[in-house]
């Protein structure tokens, strides 16, 4: 069974703020498909807002496939003897290395958790079970272009495990962090994939409550 993400207590005062936003909602006219490959579907959609406000030809990518909470995909960071391991990937559209975590679409037939694992192995190549995943909840990677969320995790890898290198194009050598470092990747690095960031924050966090709750237990 994969370790539930901590409850996060959120201020009342933030909460009942929320319901008193004024949400400006808009419809769509029509939807046109104008592309596809083996995993999204891209339309231009006709926009109009309750004010007779025209947008044309908005960008929307869909995923073609997705599972529970509408996950499409799946992003983990790895945690080995203290260490959290992210990879430098190649990115051709801006023409760099990005800082990234292990991460991948969800296949079929599978589960985000699943995914999680096979992406953990196939890209770091570490292999654990359900109970070795901590859930870090979702993210929504880019939800004006995007339909769909990214299921986070952290893997709490045994010391034994041995990190590889991926043979996957653009993927680059495994790097161990300490948690200083990667705080300071996340806080000022310009250089790292968002849901990655994402995904590092709540882990850092989440090392963090547990390392708390230890020595209060002592």
């Amino acid at each position: 069974m994969v370790r539930p993400r901590p409850t996060i207590a959120y201020n009342e005062d933030v909460r009942g703020e929320r319901s008193m936003f004024d949400v400006k909602k808009y419809g769509v006219r029509s939807s046109e498909k104008i592309g596809s490959n083996a995993k999204f579907d891209i339309y231009f959609d006709q926009l109009r807002s309750a004010k007779g406000i025209k947008v044309e030809n908005y960008l929307v990518i869909r995923p073609r496939l997705s599972v529970e909470e509408n996950i499409v995909g799946v992003c983990v960071v790895p945690y080995v003897n203290g260490r959290y391991i992210l990879m430098q990937s190649w990115r051709h559209g801006l023409g760099s290395n990005i800082w990234q975590a292990p991460a991948g679409f969800v296949e079929k037939g599978e589960t985000a958790v699943e995914a999680a694992l096979r992406e953990l192995e196939e890209e770091v190549g570490i292999k654990v079970g359900n109970t070795s995943l901590v859930e870090l909840g979702s993210v929504c990677p880019e939800p004006s272009l995007i339909v769909g969320r990214i299921g986070l995790y952290m893997a709490l890898c045994d010391s034994n495990s041995t990190v590889k290198c991926s043979e996957e194009v653009g993927c680059g050598m495994p790097v161990e962090m300490r948690g200083r470092e990667l705080k300071q990747l996340v806080v000022s690095g310009k250089d790292i994939g968002a849901t990655t960031l994402v995904a590092c924050y709540r882990a850092l966090e989440y090392i963090s409550e547990s390392m708390t709750a230890e020595t209060r237990k002592e």
